[in-house]
C-alpha cells in the first residue's frame, strides 16, 4: 500500500483500492479491474457511510466501449499524487491522477481527483484521447431521432461521475439555474423528488434530517450546454439506484482522433445537518477559489445612462471620472464606444469579422489615448476599467491578439478589470480558446488582471464556471424598460436572494441604476411589476447591492447634486463593512422576496455577523421573526433606518421595521 500525505490529506492506493480523503471526507474506489468503482463515501467526523459499493465504472463517454462491452478491458497504467501550490486561481491542494488505457479504440483516459485541506469535498475531472470517433449517430433534431440510433455502445448518456447512495439517503432535490438575465427575473428553480433524470448544477441527496451529500457540476447552466443528453443527472434505478452526474461539456461530433479533451469538474460535498447543508456549497466555493478584497470594488459602468456610446469621448469621460469620486466609487469602467473598430452592434448584429486594430483606442475620440483619463483618475482616487467583447464569432481563435491588446492596456494604463461581453460558448473549441485567452491575460499580468464576466445574454459560463477569472456581471436592466424586463428593486433583490442560497454573493455584481431617470424618461407601466419602482427610495435601490459587488449602472456626471448624498451614504456603508460582509457566508433568510415580504441577507462568521433586512413596499406588518437556525446576540442597527430594531429570539431574531420600502443593516 502506497501512502501520500499532506496536512490533513491522505491518499492511499495499491493494486485494488484507491482512497482519497482528508479529515472531513474520504472516498474509496475499487480499481482492481483497471478502472474506478466507488465503494465508499465516508464521513470521518460523523462516522457515517454515505454510499454503497458500485459494480459499474464511475465515468464514461458515450459511444466508446465501457468495460465488459464488446470484450473491452481497461488497464491501469499509473497512479500519482502531488501537491499543487496555490496561485491566483485556487489555493493549494492535492491532485491524484489515475491513468488508464483501452486497446480496441486505443483510449487513453486520465481521471483527476482534487481535494483541499479541511474541506469536505472531492472533485473529479476526466480527460480522454481516442484513436477513433465515438460510435454515435448524432443529430440535434431530437424529435426526429430514432432512439435505437442514439448510441451503439452502452447507455446514450455520459457519466462524468457516479455514486450509489446509502439506503438511508432517499431524498433528492435538483437545483437548476438560468442564465441570460436580460430575459428573466428567475434564475433559480428547485426540482424536488425528481425521478428518472433531472436538470441542474446541483443535486442534494440526503436522509431527511439534513445529512447527506450534494453533487456540484462546475459547468454552465443547463440550457447553455452542448451535451447530447437532455438532462444533467440520471437515476439508474435498475443499477441499485446509482446517481450519474452526466455533463462532460463535449458533443460527440466534436471529438477528433488523437486530440485530448477534458470534462467539466464534478464535485461531491458532504454535510452532516440542515445548517451545514445550506452552507455546504458556499464553504466549498470559498475554499475552491483564491480571493482577496482587492478583487472587489464599487464599480461605475455608465451604460445604464442609456446613451453612453454617443457621449463617449475624452471631455465627457474626464467629467465622469471626477464625478465618480463624489459618489464614493472606486472604479470607473469605460464601456462600448472607446474602441476604434465601432460598436458592439457590429459584432452581434452585423456579425462583423474584426481585426486586431478593432481594439485600438479611437483616435477621433481620444487624441492622446487614455493618458489624460489615467491622470485624472489618479487625482480622484479612481481606478479605470475597460469594457470588451472578444471575438465570439471566430470561437475566440484570435484570442492571442486580444490577449496582447489587453496586456498592452494593462501595462500602459494600469487597467486591472476588463468586462467580457457577448460571450458565446457554442463549442468545445470556443470554450477552450476563451479560457486560454483569459488565463494568458491573467498570467501575463502576474495575476493582477480580473474579468467581469457578463451573464446577461448569449451562451455563457453561468454561476459555477470560470469563477477563478473574476466576478459575474449579472444584470443589464434599464429604467426606460427598453429591454425585455426593465429594472425594479424587488426583482433584483429576489434574484440575489435566491442565488445566494446556492452560490456566493461575493462573486456577483449587482446593479444600482439612477432612480431620477424614472422622472425624465417617464416609462409606460410594466405589466411585470407589482408596483411602481418609484415607491422605493434610491437608498433602497442601492442597499439591494450592499452584500454583493456594487455596480453603479449610471453616468455620475449626469447625477443631480442633491441626489448624491443618498447614494453615497449607502456606498460608504458598503465599503465600511465590506471586509466583514465578504469574509462571512452570505445566506438568504426570512421570507422569499415577493414585494410583500420582510426578508434579509445574513453574513455569518464565527466571530459575529451582519444582517441586512428589507421591508418591501407591500409588507403589511412592521415586525416579523427571522429564523436563523441558531442563537445569536442581539444585533445593533448600524445603517439604513436606525429606528429599526432586532431582538434575539429562539434561534433567530424578531425584527421591527417601522417604514415600508426601507432597509436596515444590523451587526452583532
Amino acid at each position: 500500500m502506497k501512502t501520500y500525505t499532506y496536512k490533513d490529506i491522505t491518499i492511499r492506493w495499491d493494486a485494488e483500492i484507491l482512497e482519497v480523503g482528508n479529515s472531513a471526507i474520504r472516498r474509496t474506489m475499487n480499481i482492481a479491474d483497471g478502472y474506478p468503482k466507488t465503494v465508499s463515501l465516508y464521513d470521518p467526523i460523523a462516522l457515517r457511510e454515505l454510499a454503497k459499493p458500485s459494480n459499474t465504472i464511475d465515468f464514461r463517454f458515450m459511444g466508446y466501449n465501457p468495460p465488459g462491452v464488446n470484450n473491452t478491458a481497461y488497464e491501469l497504467a499509473d497512479i500519482s499524487a502531488k501537491v499543487v501550490p496555490g496561485d491566483c486561481y485556487e489555493p493549494e491542494h492535492v491532485a491524484v491522477v489515475m491513468e488508464m488505457t483501452e486497446r480496441w479504440e486505443e483510449l487513453r483516459l486520465r481521471r483527476e481527483y482534487i481535494i483541499y485541506p479541511g474541506i469536505p469535498a472531492v472533485s473529479v475531472r476526466n480527460f480522454i484521447t481516442a484513436a477513433v470517433i465515438p460510435n454515435v449517430y448524432w443529430t440535434y433534431r431530437e424529435r426526429l431521432r430514432l432512439s435505437e440510433n442514439r448510441a451503439t455502445n452502452g447507455p446514450a448518456y455520459n457519466a462524468a461521475d457516479a455514486l450509489v447512495p446509502a439506503d438511508t439517503l432517499t431524498g433528492r432535490t435538483a437545483i437548476e439555474f438560468l442564465g441570460r438575465t436580460d430575459y428573466s427575473c428567475d434564475q433559480v428553480f428547485e426540482h424536488p423528488d425528481p425521478s428518472g433524470s433531472a436538470n441542474g448544477n446541483l443535486l442534494y441527496v440526503d436522509d431527511g434530517s439534513g445529512a447527506g451529500f450534494v453533487f456540484l457540476q462546475e459547468a454552465p447552466p443547463s440550457a447553455e450546454r452542448r451535451d447530447m443528453e437532455l438532462f444533467d443527472f440520471k437515476f439508474e434505478d435498475e443499477n441499485d439506484g446509482r446517481i450519474v452526474s452526466c455533463s462532460w461539456g463535449i458533443a460527440p461530433p466534436e471529438i477528433v482522433p488523437g486530440r485530448e479533451y477534458q470534462s467539466y469538474r464534478h464535485t461531491v460535498i458532504i454535510y452532516r445537518n440542515a445548517d451545514e447543508k445550506r452552507g455546504a456549497v458556499h464553504k466549498y466555493l470559498a475554499g475552491r477559489y483564491a480571493d482577496s478584497l482587492s478583487n472587489h470594488v464599487v464599480m461605475v459602468n455608465p451604460w445604464g445612462c442609456g446613451d453612453f456610446a454617443a457621449r463617449a469621448g475624452e471631455s465627457f469621460l474626464l467629467a465622469e471620472i471626477a464625478a465618480a469620486e463624489k459618489l464614493g466609487a472606486e472604479c470607473y469602467q469605460i464601456d462600448d464606444g472607446w474602441q476604434r473598430g465601432g460598436s458592439l452592434w457590429e459584432l452581434i448584429c452585423a456579425n462583423r469579422h474584426i481585426h486586431p486594430d478593432f481594439w485600438d483606442v479611437a483616435p477621433h475620440k481620444f487624441f492622446d489615448g487614455f493618458t489624460p483619463l489615467v491622470a485624472t483618475a489618479a487625482e480622484h482616487n479612481i481606478e479605470l476599467a475597460l469594457w470588451t467583447a472578444p471575438s465570439f464569432n471566430t470561437s475566440y481563435c484570435d484570442g492571442a491578439d486580444f490577449a496582447a491588446a489587453a496586456l498592452k492596456y494593462h501595462k500602459m494604463y494600469g487597467f486591472r478589470f476588463f468586462k467580457v461581453d457577448s460571450m458565446v460558448l457554442g463549442s468545445y473549441e470556443s470554450e477552450r480558446n476563451l479560457e486560454t485567452m483569459l488565463r494568458t491575460i491573467r498570467d501575463g499580468s502576474g495575476g493582477r488582471i480580473l474579468f467581469n464576466l457578463d451573464v446577461t445574454n448569449g451562451q455563457r459560463g453561468g454561476y459555477f464556471y470560470l469563477l477563478e477569472y473574476g466576478t459575474l456581471f449579472l444584470e443589464n436592466r434599464y429604467i426606460d424598460w427598453s429591454g425585455p424586463i426593465g429594472y425594479h428593486p424587488e426583482h433584483t433583490l429576489r434574484s440575489l436572494w435566491k442565488l445566494a442560497r446556492c452560490t456566493r454573493a461575493q462573486y456577483l455584481q449587482i446593479e444600482v441604476p439612477y432612480r431620477r431617470l424614472l422622472e425624465t424618461i417617464k416609462p409606460e407601466p410594466n405589466p411585470l411589476f407589482r408596483c411602481d419602482p418609484a415607491l422605493y427610495p434610491w437608498s433602497y435601490w442601492a442597499a439591494v447591492a450592499l452584500f454583493a459587488n456594487m455596480l453603479l449602472w449610471l453616468a455620475p456626471s449626469l447625477i443631480v447634486d442633491e441626489d448624491i448624498p443618498e447614494l453615497r451614504e449607502v456606498v460608504e456603508l458598503h465599503k465600511k463593512y465590506r471586509k466583514k460582509i465578504f469574509s462571512g457566508d452570505i445566506l438568504p433568510v426570512g421570507a422569499e422576496p415577493d414585494g410583500t415580504a420582510l426578508t434579509a441577507l445574513w453574513s455569518r462568521r464565527a466571530d459575529g455577523g451582519l444582517l441586512l433586512v428589507f421591508r418591501e413596499e407591500g409588507c403589511p406588518s412592521d415586525h416579523d421573526e427571522i429564523d436563523l437556525g441558531c442563537d445569536i446576540p442581539t444585533p445593533t442597527p448600524v445603517g439604513g433606518d436606525l429606528r429599526a430594531s432586532a431582538v434575539a429570539h429562539g434561534g433567530g431574531v424578531l425584527i421591527t421595521m417601522p417604514e415600508k420600502a426601507s432597509f436596515a443593516l444590523f451587526e452583532y
